[in-house]
This record gives C-alpha cells, sequence and structure tokens, in this order.
C-alpha cells in the first residue's frame, strides 16, 4: 500500500535552531496516527510544514504520491489535507452553524456571479451545504445548536465545532493539534468515539496529543519526535515500553506503571 502521506528529510530552523531536523513519516491511507513528544520536540511545527503554514528549509511533503511541498495553504486544503489548531480559532460572533458553512466554501463550485444572482444551480448549492453541514453538526454532538453563537459554547463543544468545520472541507487527511486538550474525561471518551467515526468514513487522521489514554486507545501507529527527530515509530505496545521513548518522553514512572 502506498503512504497517503509521505514526508521525507523535512528541516526546518528558527534563526540557530533546528526545530526539525531530517525528520521522516509516512501516514497510511485509513491510519489513525499520533505524533506525540516533549514540548518543544517539533510536533506542531511538522503540522504547520504539513498544511504550508510553515514552508521547510529542505526535504519534500508527498500527497497521495504527488509533491505538495510548493502547494500553498488553500491549495492544500483542495488537494484533501485540512486541520485543526491546539489553540482554538473560531469567530466568537459567528453562530455554529455558520461556522461550517465556511468549511463548505472551500468546495463550492458556484461562481461570484451565481451566488449574487441567486441561480439555481447556487442555490441548490447552497441547500446541500446545509444538510451537509447539519449532518456534520449532529456526528460530532452538536446538532440542535445550529444558531448559537460560538463564544457560547462550553470549551469541549468549540474543540468539536473545529473538528465540523475541518471535516466540512471534505479531508482525505485529517490533521488535529492536540484535540483532547482542556477536555474532561467524559469528553475524552466522546473525542475518542469521534475519531473513530471519522475514520470509518473513509478519512486518515494524523494528530498531536499529550493525553496518553488517547493516544494508547485511538492510534493504530505512534510516531514520537524529541529535539525535531523521530526517535519511534510503531504500535503503542511497542512504543510504550520503548526505553528511548520512556527517557525522553514517557518517564520512569510510566515505565514503573507498566511494571
Amino acid at each position: 500500500m502506498e503512504p497517503l502521506l509521505n514526508v521525507t528529510n523535512l528541516c526546518k530552523s528558527f534563526g540557530g535552531v533546528k526545530a526539525i531536523n531530517d525528520l521522516s513519516l509516512t501516514v497510511d491511507p485509513g491510519e489513525i496516527c499520533a505524533i506525540i513528544g516533549p514540548n518543544g520536540s517539533g510536533k506542531t511545527t511538522t503540522i504547520n510544514l504539513i498544511t504550508g503554514v510553515l514552508k521547510p528549509d529542505s526535504g519534500d511533503i508527498q500527497f497521495e504520491g504527488k509533491s505538495i511541498t510548493n502547494y500553498s495553504r488553500h491549495g492544500r486544503v483542495r488537494a484533501g489535507i485540512t486541520r485543526t489548531f491546539q489553540n482554538l480559532r473560531l469567530f466568537s460572533t459567528m453562530s455554529v452553524l455558520d461556522h461550517v458553512m465556511v468549511g463548505c466554501y472551500s468546495r463550492c463550485q458556484t461562481s461570484l456571479l451565481s451566488a449574487t444572482l441567486m441561480t439555481k444551480s447556487s442555490r441548490a448549492e447552497e441547500r446541500a451545504n446545509f444538510e451537509k453541514c447539519h449532518d456534520l453538526l449532529r456526528m460530532v454532538g452538536l446538532a440542535g445548536k445550529e444558531h448559537t453563537l460560538a463564544k457560547s459554547l462550553a470549551y469541549g463543544q468549540r474543540r468539536q465545532l473545529e473538528i465540523a468545520r475541518a471535516l466540512a472541507t471534505e479531508p482525505r487527511l485529517l490533521l488535529l493539534d492536540e484535540p483532547a486538550a482542556g477536555m474532561s474525561s467524559a469528553e475524552i471518551n466522546d473525542l475518542i468515539d469521534l475519531i473513530f467515526k471519522i475514520r470509518d468514513l473513509g478519512i486518515t487522521i494524523a494528530f498531536i496529543e499529550h493525553r496518553m489514554p488517547v493516544v494508547m486507545t485511538a492510534a493504530d501507529k505512534i510516531v514520537v519526535l524529541n529535539y525535531g527527530q523521530s526517535i519511534a515509530q510503531g504500535k503503542a505496545e511497542d512504543i510504550q515500553t520503548n526505553p528511548q521513548v520512556i527517557e525522553a518522553y514517557l518517564g520512569t514512572a510510566y515505565k514503573r506503571e507498566l511494571a
């Protein structure tokens, strides 16, 4: 099976600091891949490079067998890559439904003129987008909140809204940056269920996370970063007993817990 995402020898420096140093990783179609590591290990920088927020100093990023290293951010969304953010990026005075509609517009075929004239085709596309948004809000657990302002949502619900908006772009690869941050135990269980639902739709997922129950429960593969390099890649049972990973990230307390 050819990888859906293939990152090869990626490097990125900020001044004299090498944030990413010769990083290579793959994500296969239908896979749930977790990216973990200590603070400052390069996890968010990796996602920023994959999504075009940052440009690499060297290396290559291939998606579906095609290099996207020089694609713009919106070009990568068009190609099928979308993301959520570690710090919520919502419009506080927009409704829940309007947020998800924003994601739909990246796939709209209606021209500006057709939308202005409200032609039959533009109205049909708008109706289809509304139906899609309602379906996505039901899936993430926000049914009945369509006309609620984003600022009125609980923190966990705002995370759900970001995921719904990302899904509205119809991605084939969804990147989540610490989706469980700030969530309660019940919300984390709902998040894990949602991750599996998204995978069942045929969407490949890569996510950054510090909450180890999410990582160990949801991930098919785990990539461990330290100082901008991959120090281990494999299944959960291999990663949690890897001495290098325990030393760099999980800690000796985690090792004792396993014993």
